[in-house]
């Protein structure tokens, strides 16, 4: 089939119980801007960016970075950096949290990412981006909302011990800030 004549697929969704149609056309509306996006790149970008994507495909990828970012849609790893594809290998999840070290046969997504890009891609540097804001480090904070606490509140958890370790450091500083030296932001 001929990019041009690349076919939509219809949409499809899955509504619990109770959810009328006035959620379907919502729900449609907004498949059809992402399928609108997904034609304005396959019509403006792709002819563009063809030869890098073609060259990914046959070569490799090989990342300079491997990017820990949090889930929330405002915050774009690669709208931030500027990058192009291929240039890093980005993981996300609720509060840009890397778990601690535990194989065992429980589903370990970023874990498996951070293993892939560490030992598989040989990628030199990993990026930790937080940002403002963050939902997940509310939850930690002020609790999980009710709606949240079969993932959020335990993969939150994690971070209890970072948090409380902030805490009582903070009680025995006078200042946030005092600790800073110069350029020890640039670390």
């Amino acid at each position: 089939m001929a990019d041009s004549a690349v076919e939509m697929p219809d949409v499809i969704a899955a509504f619990p119980p109770g959810i009328g149609s006035a959620t379907l056309i919502v729900e449609t509306e907004a498949m059809e801007t992402l399928l609108a996006g997904y034609r304005r790149f396959r019509a403006n970008q792709w002819p563009e960016q063809r030869r890098l994507f073609e060259s990914l495909a046959r070569d490799g990828q090989r990342p300079e970075a491997l990017v820990i970012a949090c889930v929330d849609s405002r915050v774009d790893p690669a709208l931030i950096f500027d990058a192009a594809p291929g240039q890093m290998l980005t993981v996300r999840n609720v509060a840009n949290l890397a778990p601690p070290y535990a194989p065992d046969i429980a589903y370990h997504g970023t874990s498996a990412a951070l293993e892939f890009g560490v030992r598989v891609l040989k990628i030199p540097r990993i990026v930790v981006l937080g940002h403002g804001l963050c939902g997940g480090v509310q939850s930690l904070l002020e609790g999980a909302p009710a709606n949240a606490r079969d993932f959020v509140e335990p993969w939150m958890s994690m971070a209890a011990p970072a948090n409380n370790a902030a805490n009582a450091k903070s009680l025995r500083s006078p200042s946030p800030t005092s600790q800073l030296s110069p350029g020890s932001l640039n670390r």
